[in-house]
């Protein structure tokens, strides 16, 4: 879940869900391109990535309008 305040208010969203229990860390600005070679997205800010160990990795970027996702292990 991740949450943006807006004034005085605050937007929440949800932008995965999985079973287990997968770990969240924050890594720093920059390039980034997913397992298949096929998307990359500069990140202009901190990225969060979530992964679960041996299985799956995600990595979410804010670019100031939407949040982008790509797989970094699948």
């Amino acid at each position: 879940m991740v949450a943006r305040q807006l004034d005085r208010d605050w937007e929440t969203r949800v932008l995965e869900t999985a079973d287990g229990f997968p770990v969240v860390w924050k890594e720093r600005p920059g390039k980034y391109e997913d397992v298949y070679k096929d998307k990359r997205l500069t990140a202009p800010n901190p990225v969060v990535v979530l992964c679960g160990y041996e299985s799956w990795t995600i990595l979410y970027a804010w670019d100031g309008k939407d949040v982008k996702k790509i797989w970094l292990s699948d």
